[in-house]
């Protein structure tokens, strides 16, 4: 299956989810929980440190990873800020 560059009607903008500041906010804090509680990232669960915020939006793009294109481009992911 698959999908073709032509079906891109808006070119990659298809492909982005924004992360909004609040949700990049709410990452970042999570993050910074994790690190600080001495966990290593592969214990990490929703459970242990929800994000509300982003649950949605993380559910629609695994969708689209699992059951459309194939790959979603994250932007505004916080990598780094001191």
């Amino acid at each position: 299956m698959g999908w073709k560059a032509v079906e891109l009607v808006n070119g990659k903008k298809d492909l982005i989810v924004q992360l909004s500041l609040e949700q990049q906010s709410d990452l970042r804090k999570a993050a910074q929980e994790i690190v600080a509680s001495g966990q290593l990232p592969s214990d990490f669960t929703q459970q242990m440190q929800p994000i509300d915020i982003l649950s949605e939006t993380l559910r629609r793009a695994a969708y689209e990873i699992d059951n459309g294109r194939g790959i979603v481009i994250l932007q505004g992911f916080p990598l780094a800020k001191a």
